[in-house]
């Protein structure tokens, strides 16, 4: 079962974590004292989304309205992107502490990836409809 977890979590050990709590989770519920392959295999899109949730859940402000807009907008590039973020932002910060603090952050996170071609930078989300999961 666990080098069934770590080929599924792909070396990402909260993504095999994850995955043994929601097949565990799993088993108990159906009365099993172990948990099957077959259980760990379905559980593995469970635990994607419990950690993308979780990850959101960390985001400030800023970072959750520069998701918002990506996930209304589709990729964009940086200069579209914080055109529309400074619409739906009350208080929003400047490009340059944006371009330096928030959007790595989102990258780190694995929730947008940045494509720089040319000096221009295209963001894209990773984790699609994510606000309304």
């Amino acid at each position: 079962m666990f080098e069934t977890i770590a080929r599924l979590a792909d070396g990402d050990a909260r993504m095999g974590i994850t995955t043994l709590w929601v097949a565990a989770q799993k088993a108990s519920s159906k009365g099993l004292s172990n948990i099957p392959r077959r259980l760990v295999e379905d559980s593995i899109s469970e635990a994607e989304l419990e950690n993308a949730r979780k990850t959101f859940s960390k985001l400030n402000h800023h970072q959750r309205v520069l998701y918002g807009v990506l996930e209304e907008n589709g990729p964009l590039i940086q200069k579209e992107l914080y055109a529309r973020y400074t619409e739906e932002h009350d208080d929003p910060v400047t490009l340059r502490y944006l371009r330096e603090n928030h959007l790595p952050k989102l990258e780190h996170y694995n929730l947008v990836n940045i494509e720089s071609t040319n000096g221009t930078k295209l963001y894209t989300l990773l984790e699609p409809q994510l606000l309304s999961a």
